[in-house]
């Protein structure tokens, strides 16, 4: 089996309290490019991080959770910058304004704005945050997109209909790196830098793998949220995600699955969670509780999953070790 893309844990909670304003400064010159913090109101650089960081190929993929603190790029900290990068950055939550080129972009949850690693910069988070940023080399985004650098620190989410395939495709990414080989990872990065091509250039079109990947990422997180919905189903999917059922079927089948199964096993596992949890419902109300709308064929798909029925999984639970 090919060997899967580690990833790099920080969190100052591993450190001193009177260690962590300047381990927090090393931590981000690690994973975020050199900045300088800098004191003031809204900074707390003592208070606790973490950082998750995955090398991908000449990129990373780097999420993130700070408290409020204020940071600079100046010429000090571009001189010693290691190769020239685009940041691009997602808010997941939380709130930051990001300045660059005269221009600010204050980003709330869901926004998306670049930056350049070759110019001066300054951000200030406002509060608590949650935020994943892609580095690639500066160069392959200028091949794809030779006026990308007057889009630094503007709000992208407003400007492109393909910015949310690629906050969702990169969420699936993040969630899948454990699981990933180089090659694969490798692919999912180039499926990346299709979509933010995209994203900066109306003309851009991303490629078919791309699209399918994106789309993916985007049907499984509407299926987790509305797999209690017994009318989730292929049909209701694609009209929510205004895409016709065969793209649909395709970006499924591009991962050697179905949209049908896959809805049937996120059901199935959520209801087996609760069958081991939930003592006080019955067997009835948590396959209704998950959208399953007939408890016989419930018991007949879980027995055909689990090699048990739901009676025997909640009588029987599995051995903690």
């Amino acid at each position: 089996m090919a060997a899967t893309v580690p990833i790099e844990r920080f969190d100052l909670r591993d450190f001193e309290a009177a260690e962590r304003s300047e381990a927090w400064s090393e931590v981000l010159a690690a994973t975020h490019l050199p900045w300088r913090s800098v004191p003031g109101p809204a900074a707390e650089p003592a208070a606790p991080a973490w950082v998750n960081r995955v090398v991908l190929g000449d990129g990373s993929l780097v999420d993130c959770g700070c408290a409020p603190c204020r940071g600079v790029r100046g010429r000090v900290e571009i001189a010693s910058t290691d190769g020239e990068f685009v940041g691009v950055l997602m808010n997941r939550g939380g709130r930051e304004v990001l300045a660059q080129d005269g221009r600010a972009a204050e980003l709330t949850a869901g926004e998306v704005v670049v930056w350049d690693s070759r110019r001066a910069a300054e951000f200030t988070v406002l509060e608590p945050l949650r935020k994943r940023t892609l580095f690639l080399p500066r160069e392959e985004l200028a091949a794809l997109c030779p006026h990308w650098d007057r889009l630094t620190a503007v709000g992208l989410a407003r400007r492109s209909p393909a910015v949310p395939l690629l906050v969702a495709h990169l969420q699936a990414l993040s969630e899948l790196v454990p699981t990933l080989d180089r090659a694969a990872a490798a692919a999912a990065r180039n499926a990346a830098v299709e979509l933010l091509a995209a994203s900066l250039r109306p003309d851009a079109k991303p490629g078919r793998i791309a699209l399918r990947a994106a789309l993916h990422a985007l049907a499984t997180e509407h299926v987790e949220r509305h797999l209690g919905d017994p009318t989730l189903m292929p049909e209701t999917i694609a009209r929510a995600l205004h895409v016709s059922l065969r793209s649909l079927q395709l970006a499924f089948e591009e991962q050697e699955d179905s949209v049908a199964a896959f809805v049937r096993r996120r059901r199935l596992a959520r209801a087996r969670a609760d069958l081991l949890r939930d003592e006080h419902a019955t067997v009835t109300e948590i396959a209704f509780r998950w959208g399953f709308v007939d408890s016989g064929h419930f018991a007949r798909v879980f027995k055909r999953a689990y090699g048990e029925t739901p009676s025997a999984a909640r009588a029987n639970p599995p051995l903690r070790g």
